[in-house]
């Protein structure tokens, strides 16, 4: 049972330098905007949820870009 994490929160151990993501970005090129990807409503509401829950706890964070 102490091996498994219940929530987020119980993640917080983890290296970034590891498990992280990143989006390359390359100098000159101007960012794209992709269409607006519609879903259901109660499908909607629950990434909504999990997305909360994730920047609650800190394991995503936004990412801001100048252009």
């Amino acid at each position: 049972m102490d091996v498994f994490a219940w929530s987020y929160k119980d993640m917080l151990g983890l290296n970034p330098n590891i498990a992280s993501h990143k989006i390359p970005l390359y100098l000159g090129v101007e960012p794209k905007k992709q269409k607006l990807r519609r879903m259901r409503m109660g499908l909607s509401l629950k990434v909504k949820e999990e997305v909360t829950k994730q920047l609650e706890s800190g394991f995503i964070e936004v990412s801001r870009h100048t252009e």
